[in-house]
């Protein structure tokens, strides 16, 4: 009987003393992690959002720069989307595996990265799966806040406002040119661009009569309405507009000169195709037609009677330049 106590009292004492030495190990496991917070290096062209970032992650307790411990570092690039709202993210663990994705504002993109780093953290206190058995990371492009895969073939986000300079040529079809000029402005609304455009011309044709060749100057203001379509650098835009129009008419048959001027209403239809260049900048291509209705009488002077009106139709092509923000 003592020698059977003997031998099991021994083994009662060994066993607790295993069980307590394993209960200890999580909590100093523990007590390490936190003792040695997660990091996340953020860096980028997008100045403002990474301080934003930088300030979310510290509030959350992830460090900006790597600490004096053995602990988890996650390196993450934040830069702007050429001619988007978006932000382009970057996170690298360190161990070969990225995620590309595309975020609107700092508090997304502080979560993605936060995810992370504390997902790294966690791991240490699960055993880890032999290399082998690791699976293929699938590389990710995912737009945050968006219902489309983020990728060179998907649409880019539309600008918020555009202007545009535009130099033109066009024609009434019937011998008679002019070349002028146009500005033209608009904002969103839905997935409209509403705004105005203004636009210049001058043009000159000779007449069956000798010495007597017409002068038009001319001048339209238009409220316009397009639909932006932006897919990769590319951008297509249907445009159309209704305004007002004034001309000038003068002839001159020496040795004196005959002017009249005509109020007309004035409706334009045109379609636009522009390429980005750079940062907000792109190269603009337009055609159109436009139409005009006179509202002001025929003059009663006889020889201001002589003089054209101006055309009731008109096609013409333009070229120019655009800032979209």
């Amino acid at each position: 009987m003592e020698d059977t106590r003997t031998l099991r009292v021994p083994g009662i004492l060994g066993l607790a003393t295993i069980a307590l030495s394993l209960a200890a190990v999580p909590s100093t496991v523990r007590a390490g992690v936190a003792g040695c917070p997660p990091a996340a290096i953020v860096r980028g062209g997008a100045t403002t959002m990474v301080t934003a970032v930088v300030a979310i992650l510290r509030q959350h307790g992830v460090a900006s720069r790597p600490p004096a411990c053995a602990g988890r570092v996650v390196r993450a690039s934040l830069d702007p989307a050429a001619g988007t709202r978006f932000h382009h993210l970057r996170i690298d663990d360190g161990f070969g595996r990225t995620s590309d994705r595309k975020v609107t504002d700092a508090r997304t993109a502080a979560s993605l990265i936060e995810t992370w780093a504390l997902a790294e953290d966690a791991s240490l206190l699960s055993p880890k799966p032999h290399a082998a058995e690791l699976p293929s990371p699938a590389p990710t492009s995912i737009d945050v806040g968006a219902s489309l895969a983020a990728s060179a073939d998907v649409p880019t986000a539309e600008a918020t406002w555009r202007v545009a300079a535009t130099v033109d040529v066009s024609t009434d079809m019937d011998g008679f040119a002019a070349y002028g000029a146009a500005a033209t402005g608009c904002g969103r609304v839905g997935p409209i661009c509403v705004g105005g455009r203004a636009r210049i011309a001058s043009g000159s044709q000779a007449t069956v009569l000798p010495g007597f060749d017409l002068t038009r100057n001319t001048a339209a203001f238009l409220a316009i309405a397009s639909l932006p379509i932006t897919w990769r650098r590319f951008t297509v835009a249907p445009l159309v507009g209704l305004g007002g129009g004034w001309a000038r008419i003068s002839g001159l048959p020496d040795p004196i000169t005959v002017a009249r001027d005509d109020v007309s209403i004035r409706a334009e239809a045109a379609a636009i195709v522009g390429l980005r260049l750079a940062t907000n900048w792109s190269v603009l291509a337009e055609v159109g037609v436009a139409a005009g209705r006179r509202v002001s009488g025929d003059p009663s002077d006889p020889l201001q009677a002589r003089l054209t009106p101006p055309p009731d139709f008109t096609v013409g092509a333009a070229v120019g330049i655009e800032y979209a923000r």
